[in-house]
């Protein structure tokens, strides 16, 4: 249901109406009188405007996904999860197979290499889900201690010799000229 519409040809009307340009001369002679004018205007836009190989394009996506030094270790996980959702819709996430597939890109994908380091070593045998928490807990470690570390405290260093009188007295009978 979109919108409230709930038949294939209400959904093919609003469609037709919606589409401009390119996409309105794509579908240009189709109508929206039977159900399966709904199905025949997609097959046309994703015709024209899909890729031949979608399937492979998307894994290859996948296979190349790497975390942006502005992207967020959540936002990089989320999007690894919908690529991979793109190029396997029927495959289960939590099989063996996709969810080794994941955690090794995951950690891969990762663009901070201590991190990558960390997740080698502390969450190699466990599963996708496992890793993301483990790094979560990196992630909020590695934050306390920038907090810790601009909480501190200045050092402050004192100077060995005191100012002896006779060195300030210069300076007191000047200010006393110019007052």
């Amino acid at each position: 249901m979109c919108n409230g519409r709930t038949t294939k040809i209400e959904k093919a009307q609003n469609l037709l109406v919606a589409l401009e340009g390119a996409a309105a001369e794509t579908v240009r002679g189709l109508t929206a009188e039977k159900d399966s004018d709904y199905d025949a205007i997609w097959e046309n836009l994703s015709r024209r405007f899909g890729h031949i190989d979608e399937w492979e394009r998307t894994k290859r996506r996948l296979d190349t996904a790497h975390q942006l030094e502005s992207e967020t270790i959540a936002v990089f996980e989320q999007g690894l999860r919908s690529v991979f959702r793109e190029a396997w819709p029927s495959a289960d996430i939590k099989a063996k197979q996709y969810d080794s597939m994941l955690l090794r890109r995951f950690v891969d994908g990762c663009f901070d290499p201590a991190l990558q380091q960390f997740l080698r070593l502390h969450a190699r045998n466990g599963d996708f889900e496992t890793t993301v928490l483990k790094e979560r807990q990196y992630m909020d470690v590695q934050e306390q201690a920038k907090i810790s570390a601009v909480g501190k405290k200045p050092s402050v260093r004192f100077s060995e010799s005191d100012p002896t009188p006779n060195q300030i007295q210069p300076i007191l009978d000047g200010l006393q000229k110019v007052l």
